[in-house]
C-alpha cells in the first residue's frame, strides 16, 4: 500500500497507524476495561497495578484526544472524573478481541499450564483437539443448549465449526469426558488472562443435556477453578444477561454478581453479567 498521510504525519501503513494511535502497554487493556462500563480513574488504577500514575494519566489523555474515549469531571465533591468509550473506541474493539486471540494462542503455545489435564470422581477433562469436533458437536448440536444464550445458533453446524475454529485456535480450551463411558459431555475454556490483575475468566461452557441438573457442571468447574486458583486470585466468569439458566449455574458454585454491562460479541454489544470469584484463604 502507498505511503499517505494522516495529521501531518506519513505513515508506510494503516497497521502504522492504528499501532500509534492503540498500541502500548496499556491503551488496549484501558479500551477493553471501558467497553464495559464507564469508570473512573481510581478504578482504573487499582485494576491495573502495575501502571504507573505518569502513564496512565498520559494513556488516557492520549486515547480522549484520539477520540476514542470521553473523560467526564463530577460535579460532586470530591470532584470525580468518569470515563467512557465513544463510538469510535467501540470499533476498535473487534481488532482488540482478535489480537487477545492471538495472545492466548501464542501464551499457551508457549506455556500449555492453561491446557491442563485433570481427573475427577467423574470426570476426566483434558486439551480440546482437532478429532472432537464431531463427538462435541453430537453435544451441541441440541437447540435447547443454546436458548437463552447470546448466541442461541450455536446448534447449526457452519455456526458451530466456527466456534470450533475459535477454540482449537485459543490453546486453552478443553473437553470433559465422563470416566464411566469416555464419552464428551461438556466443554469449557480458559481465556482473558491478566497476569498484571491476576485474574482470568473461565467461559464457553456448554454441558451435555444429558447431564444437566446433575453434578457434571459442578465437578468440571471445581477442577478448573482449582488449576486456576494456583496462579490467580480472581475467577471471572461472563455470562448473558438473560441466560438465566447458566446465571442460576454460576451461583451454584459460590459466583457473585459483579457488575453488569455491555461486552464485544462478533462485532456486536450485548448486554453481559460479570459474576466473580476469588480465591479462598487458606
Amino acid at each position: 500500500m502507498p505511503e499517505f498521510l494522516f495529521a501531518g504525519e506519513r505513515y508506510q501503513s494503516p497497521v502504522e497507524l492504528a499501532l500509534e494511535v492503540i498500541g502500548g502497554k496499556w491503551k488496549m487493556p484501558i479500551l477493553w476495561r471501558l467497553h464495559q462500563r464507564s469508570w473512573r480513574y481510581g478504578e482504573l488504577q487499582r485494576d491495573l497495578p502495575r501502571v504507573t500514575h505518569k502513564m496512565l494519566s498520559q494513556q488516557l489523555r492520549e486515547l480522549e484526544e484520539a477520540g476514542l474515549i470521553t473523560r467526564t469531571v463530577q460535579a460532586v465533591v470530591p470532584p470525580r472524573v468518569d470515563y467512557a468509550i465513544t463510538t469510535l473506541g467501540q470499533s476498535a474493539l473487534p481488532a482488540i478481541d482478535a489480537l487477545r486471540s492471538w495472545g492466548a494462542a501464542y501464551r499457551t503455545a508457549r506455556d500449555p499450564g492453561w491446557q491442563p489435564t485433570l481427573d475427577g470422581p467423574r470426570l476426566r477433562v483434558r486439551p480440546l483437539a482437532a478429532s472432537d469436533l464431531e463427538p462435541l458437536y453430537a453435544v451441541a448440536s441440541d437447540p435447547d443448549l443454546w436458548a437463552q444464550h447470546p448466541e442461541p445458533t450455536r446448534w447449526q453446524r457452519p455456526v458451530f465449526e466456527t466456534f470450533f475454529a475459535g477454540a482449537l485456535a485459543c490453546g486453552s480450551a478443553v473437553v470433559a469426558e465422563a470416566r464411566a463411558t469416555g464419552q464428551i459431555v461438556a466443554c469449557s475454556r480458559y481465556y482473558d488472562i491478566d497476569p498484571a490483575a491476576r485474574s482470568m475468566a473461565i467461559g464457553y461452557t456448554f454441558v451435555a443435556r444429558s447431564h444437566w441438573g446433575g453434578a457434571t457442571n459442578g465437578e468440571l468447574k471445581a477442577l478448573m477453578l482449582a488449576h486456576a486458583f494456583r496462579q490467580v486470585e480472581t475467577v471471572w466468569f461472563h455470562i448473558g444477561r438473560d441466560n438465566h439458566r447458566s446465571r442460576k449455574a454460576a451461583e451454584k458454585i459460590g459466583a457473585v454478581l459483579d457488575h453488569e454491562g455491555m461486552r464485544a460479541q462478533h462485532g456486536a454489544m450485548v448486554p453481559y453479567c460479570w459474576y466473580r470469584m476469588d480465591r479462598p484463604e487458606g
